[in-house]
């Protein structure tokens, strides 16, 4: 039988510990560069929980990983959700715009539904979002699974606006109270 101690290192596969190699002592160290390899799911990854997270620079590192390994700032999670889905879900708008500048698609519609950004930020309610996606190109005319522009997925306070005219808005900015 050997004896562990005189063993230095234990080296387990990439898929078990994300490339790491493992001491006996419990440490890890990063393999040379040239064996650490990132897969463009993993990457994929890193951008989805970066946007979810509202983290600007976490997004700019995950967005260069992208590139590095020929990713697409456009792909789908499990719930065919593309990560400008996630950040105007979340109302992040500086990520939003980062996101629209490297190439993501305003009109990619989810697996569920069929919303777009667009659909999602005007149900929300997120005008600020939705007014960026309007300037980069996303179309107010496209329709989801159930035929529903994103107009007609207004809600809340921004449909009454909408229903009641331009009195409204005047009466709903006397009635916000100042911060």
């Amino acid at each position: 039988m050997r004896n562990l101690s005189s063993l230095k290192t234990l080296s387990l596969s990439g898929n078990q510990l994300g490339g790491k190699l493992l001491h006996i002592q419990g440490q890890k160290q990063n393999p040379p560069k040239a064996v650490q390899k990132v897969s463009p799911s993993e990457s994929h990854k890193d951008l989805w929980l970066a946007v979810r997270d509202g983290s600007l620079p976490d997004v700019e590192s995950a967005l260069t990983l992208l590139k590095k390994t020929a990713g697409t700032v456009n792909c789908r999670n499990r719930f065919g959700l593309t990560s400008l889905h996630i950040a105007t879900w979340r109302n992040h708008l500086p990520i939003i715009q980062r996101l629209l500048a490297a190439g993501a698609d305003p009109d990619a519609k989810d697996g569920e539904s069929g919303w777009s950004s667009l659909h999602r930020a005007l149900h929300f309610g997120h005008l600020a979002v939705a007014s960026v996606l309007l300037q980069s190109g996303a179309s107010i005319t496209l329709e989801d699974s159930n035929c529903r522009t994103p107009i007609d997925l207004l809600s809340g306070p921004v449909l009454k606006v909408f229903e009641s005219g331009l009195d409204s808005v005047v009466k709903l900015q006397l009635s916000v109270p100042a911060k």
